[in-house]
This record gives structure tokens, C-alpha cells and sequence, in this order.
């Protein structure tokens, strides 16, 4: 399943800017010629970042999103995730700090940024480093805000992706919040990632406007 999986979210993902869709786990499987075993560990480990879900009927589907549940989404992630990251600061081990600090760095110096690259930048900061908050609670809470990050993964569909101009942005945002956590500044670095989550989701809302413009894709045979 983990060598389908980024096949498959990117297949979802730009049909549910569109519409809402049912998968068929045998018409997977055979799409790809893999077993029934592996397409359903592959839906159950989607249903944990709530890309698809099961319905009433017990059919595993993938609803539409609309611009207001990502609204809804980044309204969370800025009442949590600066919490989050003052409580995390002090724990955050310095060198795990720096590594994060140069991968960001690396990647702005590159003439291309790819969507591994940039998926790694969200997850350092937004997943991990928070982690080290130690409040389980909130960190379950965020749970379904992960469903946010699978797009950056797929930077160069022509739907998913997003100008290179608003992820170096991005990057250099992330950049600020872990320079003043490593200069000791926690206040300023939360105040950084709460402004960094009110511009996101603008970027993020983008993708509607892109889809738009460029009309529904064809649908997949599962």
C-alpha cells in the first residue's frame, strides 16, 4: 500500500475539488493488479488522515471539500498550533531545530522545489516539532488537520500545485518560526506561526480557483 498510496492521494484529491466520489476497493485492486489486502490497509490508513471515509452503507468514499471546511480546518490548527509550539519550544531538542533550519534553507537554495521537499518543511513544523509539546490532547485534536498536507506532496499537478512564488513564501515563514525558536523567542515564534496559518489558507483556497479554470479530470475506473 505505501508504494500505491501517493498514486491514489493525488488521484483523490484533485476529483474532490470537484465532486464527491465512491471507490470500489476490488476495481482498485485490480487497477492495479495488487490484492484486495493491500487496497484496503491502503483506504484505512486514508480514512486516518480523513481523505476517504466509510458511509452508512459501508462503501468507502471520498466526500467533496469545500472552501469552508478548510476554512474550518485553519481556524483549528491557528487556535491550537501556537499553543503547541510554546509549550514544545523548550523540549525541542536544539540540533532537531538546526536540521529542520538547513532542510528549509537547502531546498529555498535549489533552482526547483518538489513536493517531497516541501511536504518534509510542513511536517518538521506543523507535526513533529509540536509533538514535543507532550499535550496528547491537542495533538489528537489536530488529527484531522493533517487531511491539509496531502496536496503538497503533488506540487507539479497541474491542479494540486501552486505558484512557486507561494511556497518559497511559505518556506521563508517557516524559516522565521525556527530562527526566533532557536534564538529563545518563543512568544514571537508562535505569534510568526499564527500569522504563517492565517496566510495558508489563502493559498490553500487557491487550488479551487485553479480547478476552476482548468475544469474536472477524468474520473478513475475504481
Amino acid at each position: 500500500w505505501e508504494t500505491l498510496y501517493g498514486v491514489v492521494e493525488q488521484e483523490l484529491y484533485a476529483q474532490i475539488l470537484f465532486h464527491s466520489l465512491r471507490i470500489n476497493d476490488l476495481r482498485l485492486a485490480q487497477h492495479y493488479g495488487v490484492s484486495r489486502t493491500v487496497t484496503r490497509d491502503l483506504l484505512a490508513r486514508m480514512d486516518g488522515v480523513g481523505l476517504v471515509t466509510k458511509d452508512v452503507g459501508g462503501h468507502w468514499v471520498a466526500r467533496r471539500v469545500t472552501p469552508q471546511r478548510i476554512r474550518n480546518l485553519y481556524e483549528l490548527r491557528r487556535l491550537l498550533e501556537p499553543a503547541l509550539l510554546a509549550e514544545a519550544a523548550p523540549r525541542i531538542p536544539t540540533a532537531l531545530l538546526r536540521q529542520a533550519r538547513a532542510h528549509i534553507q537547502a531546498t529555498l537554495a535549489r533552482p526547483a522545489i518538489d513536493g517531497g521537499d516541501f511536504d518534509r518543511a510542513e511536517t518538521d513544523l506543523h507535526r513533529d516539532l509540536l509533538g514535543y509539546s507532550g499535550n496528547e490532547e491537542l495533538i489528537q485534536a489536530l488529527k484531522p488537520t493533517h487531511f491539509l498536507f496531502g496536496p503538497t506532496r503533488h506540487l507539479i499537478d497541474p491542479i494540486l500545485g501552486i505558484p512557486m512564488h507561494k511556497i518559497e513564501r511559505a518556506l521563508q515563514e517557516h524559516l522565521a518560526v525556527l530562527n526566533h525558536v532557536l534564538d529563545g523567542d518563543v512568544r514571537g515564534a508562535a505569534s510568526l506561526l499564527e500569522e504563517h496559518l492565517a496566510k495558508a489558507v489563502s493559498r490553500w483556497l487557491g487550488r479551487f480557483e485553479i480547478a476552476e479554470n482548468l475544469g474536472s479530470v477524468a474520473c478513475p475506473k475504481y
